[in-house]
């Protein structure tokens, strides 16, 4: 959704994420990675070791679109530093780039506690006997 929004303003002229995905051919990584990201949390995995595997991916998903608006924002603050006081003034962020920032973190905490909450290890013994046993025989 941030993408979407004003990223940036300079002397009165507003540019979304798309606008400036235009111009910087990287920043089309972002929503990229973020589609694939979703589309893997929203896919309903055959296997543990598969679901593991996904979220591994929605894990570098996440930290590849936090990586490129966090690069997009480096950018600009190199551009601003380079201009005189004066010029810095017209320049400004907007609520789309911290929304995008936000929404990327989202996808590599998400990424990461998903993948962590997956356990491969095998069942315990216990358990297994206790599912393949067969049930008591009641009183009549």
């Amino acid at each position: 959704m941030g993408f979407t929004m004003p990223w940036v303003s300079c002397a009165g002229s507003v540019s979304t994420g798309i606008d400036v995905a235009n111009r910087n051919e990287f920043v089309w990584f972002f929503p990229v990675a973020a589609i694939a990201a979703l589309v893997l949390l929203f896919t309903k995995p055959t296997s543990v070791a598969q679901m593991k595997k996904m979220y591994l991916y929605v894990t570098g998903c996440g930290l590849a679109s936090t990586a490129i608006v966090v690069l997009f924002f480096l950018k600009v603050l190199w551009i601003l530093a380079q201009m005189d006081e004066e010029s810095r003034e017209f320049v400004g962020f907007h609520l789309g780039i911290d929304f995008s920032i936000l929404g990327s973190s989202a996808l590599l905490i998400s990424g990461i506690k998903a993948y962590r909450s997956v356990s491969v290890s095998p069942p315990q013994e216990d358990s297994i006997l206790q599912t393949n046993s067969p049930a008591p025989l009641l009183p009549k």
